[in-house]
């Protein structure tokens, strides 16, 4: 058995879930709305009044990507010990969908908007899957 067909029976068993990405901005296109611009100072876009537009996953593109959630006490000893975030998730993609999620602006998972901040291979050099650290936006 390959390791996507494992990855396949383990999402099957629980629930299949996915992750939505929001597609790179250079694809966002008329998503926009007139008048609007990205300020790089800001980090956001406005428009020349000063307004202050908030993009979310129902006026730009997305995608959908198969995950594998995992947690566990790992996670919790690391952000008590202050190395990992507090509110940081972890989840396993496959190959196929790694650089979409390095291109995303922002990862959504349970009405939750994050960061991708970090994407491990495993077994590193000849990656099966992605090991992706997700944190708060």
């Amino acid at each position: 058995m390959s390791y996507q067909d494992a990855f396949t029976q383990l999402r099957q068993l629980a629930g299949n879930p996915t992750m939505t990405i929001i597609d790179p901005r250079s694809t966002w296109g008329e998503s926009v709305p007139d008048g609007y611009t990205f300020d790089a100072d800001y980090d956001r876009f406005v428009n020349v009044a000063g307004a202050v537009w908030t993009p979310t996953s129902a006026n730009v593109p997305t995608s959908t990507i198969n995950i594998l959630p995992s947690s566990g006490q790992l996670a919790l000893d690391l952000e008590a010990g202050g190395l990992v975030p507090s509110g940081s998730r972890t989840v396993r993609i496959l190959p196929a969908d790694y650089a979409s999620v390095v291109a995303a602006e922002w990862c959504e998972l349970d009405s939750q908007t994050y960061n991708a901040a970090e994407l491990t291979p495993f077994p590193a050099g000849a990656a099966l899957w992605y090991t992706v650290r997700l944190e708060k936006r």
